[in-house]
């Protein structure tokens, strides 16, 4: 069971009425109560949101739905930040068909919670604290609790199947509403049973975001829809990082963008310098996007003024101390380095209220040391103690600017060609390539004691070990003995391979996107970042005309997406 408090607008002249709201993910019936009667109490307010079933202070439950399809108003309906009319919580409007069903006295069924509602989780302190930042709604835990579900339910069916007999030609003939996969309830013959539309407002992004990908996933499973992702983790299986969302109010802006992978998207102010050489806003209320292999700096207007390639950067520094925290990419010659300033979303009092500049760097910095600096010491910026933001970055920028010329546009010589975006789509084919290398590995093929030489390189890797384990085995039947041996040197005379540090590790290797998968083939094959490019081309640039000369010609984040798509030979999904 899940549970969620959320506004439900009711008929006619109701309005909207906070209620109580649970969705049983293993039979898809959406429950919500009688509306509440303490109506001063604010949506976002933090209150306990879970009653367990028949104790005194549950409130009672009104109706019971069974839901067929489910519509995230926010994307199909653009609101206007100046409506003077216009609420944080519409953006986190939900319509939920279905059709009704007769709610019985034990109802909702009192089964484990599938998720403990934020407040409730003091695990999100301290030590968690990294992770829950990184996956800020919690879908990689909603991930795994929805697929063993999903596995359970699967079993069971199967079970269910055999034990009836149930013939193929006999299953075939099942009609489409038989062969959901969600377990079926008795559906009352007395009770009329009507289709009904719920629209019901979310108290914060958080609830919003886990009741739709709950009810998607569900739905999903039933063949009524897509699955978020196609069903696949909501991270990345090469570096593990979960991606990253669209705020709702910017969704038509950068819609094009959820169909591609990117880790971070946050907005600020793009620090340049004036005609004398001092710090200033070059681009304020600026979006940065941080994709697999580029950092993208893009206007309100979806308007892409500056860009540079991951490879390129070399230092990434970064302080947290100064009032308003900030970050810099300091890269090679001729691109131009990046000094970024997060700040607060332009709309919304919550979302206002919650931001944390230090959270942010910090959120940024652990996430490019897993994408693509790993191997590469990070360094801090100085610690600045003096609270006045404006004086930090000018210590940082007069600091650096003793040691090293900062470069805020791009020098002659710069490529101004795009990487591809990947789209989440291809990393299916990733994923299968994963999973078929983990299964073809086995426990046989690791030493009990790791035999590492000078530095840490490994002596013997994978496949020397199953010549090890093949050599042991033929010795244990010429001696008849359980114990053998083998003098190390002897190993390794009889090596076929050049001694590799990574040879345990997947090879990483541009990948041919012309060129189909061979069967039988045990390379693992990763997205190398900079693999392939979109040749510089008049149509992915839109001239500034009349903006600040600092800044040449500009992309655009949709035509950069289908460019990406159409390079991949990738159909983009329907929006």
């Amino acid at each position: 069971m899940y549970y969620f408090r959320a506004e439900k607008q009711g008929t006619y002249f109701e309005g909207w009425s906070m209620r109580l709201f649970a969705f049983d993910s293993q039979r898809r019936h959406m429950y919500y109560t009688e509306r509440e009667k303490c109506v001063n109490r604010s949506p976002n307010s933090v209150t306990e949101t879970h009653w367990p079933t028949g104790s005194p202070t549950a409130p009672p439950w009104k109706k019971k739905f069974k839901v067929t399809k489910l519509v995230v108003v926010s994307t199909v309906h653009e609101f206007h930040l100046d409506d003077p009319h216009l609420k944080e919580t519409d953006f986190f409007t939900l319509e939920l068909h279905g059709r009704t069903r007769a709610l019985a006295s034990d109802e909702p069924p009192a089964e484990p919670l599938l998720i403990p509602a934020a407040s409730e989780g003091d695990g999100l302190q301290g030590a968690t604290l990294e992770p829950a930042n990184r996956d800020p709604f919690r879908l990689c835990q909603l991930y795994e609790l929805l697929r063993d579900q999903f596995s359970t339910l699967s079993r069971n069916q199967g079970l269910r199947a055999t034990a009836s007999a149930i013939s193929v030609s006999s299953q075939s003939a099942l009609s489409e509403t038989d062969q959901v996969r969600t377990i079926q309830s008795p559906r009352s013959t007395s009770a009329k049973e009507r289709h009904i539309v719920a629209t019901i407002r979310c108290c914060n992004e958080e609830d919003f975001r886990q009741v739709w990908y709950i009810v998607q996933m569900v739905l999903g499973f039933d063949r009524l829809t897509i699955r978020p992702y196609r069903g696949l983790p909501p991270y990345d299986p090469r570096n593990g990082i979960p991606f990253g969302h669209i705020p709702m109010h910017l969704w038509h802006t950068f819609m094009e963008l959820e169909n591609s992978v990117f880790y971070v998207f946050i907005r600020g102010d793009l620090v340049g310098h004036d005609h004398e050489g001092n710090a200033e806003v070059w681009l304020p209320n600026a979006y940065l996007c941080i994709t697999h292999d580029m950092v993208l700096v893009m206007r309100e207007n979806g308007t892409i003024p500056r860009w540079i390639h991951l490879y390129n950067v070399n230092t990434f520094e970064y302080n947290t101390a100064a009032k308003r925290p900030f970050f810099a990419f300091l890269t090679d010659d001729p691109s131009p380095d990046v000094l970024f300033i997060p700040k607060p979303p332009v709309y919304g009092p919550v979302a206002i209220s919650n931001f944390s500049g230090k959270k942010v760097v910090l959120n940024v910095c652990s996430i490019l040391r897993e994408a693509c600096f790993a191997s590469n010491g990070i360094r801090r910026a100085t610690e600045f103690l003096d609270a006045d933001w404006a004086s930090s970055v000018r210590e940082y920028f007069n600091t650096k600017e003793k040691t090293r010329r900062f470069k805020f546009s791009p020098l002659d010589g710069f490529d101004h060609s795009f990487s591809c975006l990947i789209p989440k789509v291809h990393l299916a084919r990733v994923w299968r390539e994963v999973l078929r290398e983990q299964n073809a590995r086995s426990h046989d093929d690791v030493a009990a004691i790791p035999l590492e030489g000078t530095g840490g390189q490994t002596i013997l890797s994978g496949a020397d070990m199953k010549s090890v384990r093949h050599q042991m085995e033929v010795e244990r039947s010429r001696s008849h003995d359980e114990i053998v041996g083998m003098p190390l040197d002897k190993l390794l005379g009889h090596r076929r391979e050049r001694l590799n540090a990574s040879m345990e590790a997947p090879k990483i290797r541009p990948d041919n996107f012309s060129r189909n998968p061979t069967q039988g083939s045990e390379e693992v094959v990763y997205q190398e970042p900079g693999a392939q490019y979109i040749c510089p081309d008049t149509s992915l640039k839109v001239s500034n005309t009349g903006r600040e000369k600092k800044f040449g010609l500009e992309g655009k984040v949709d035509e950069l997406v289908n460019a990406s798509f159409a390079a991949m030979g990738i159909a983009k999904p329907s929006s």
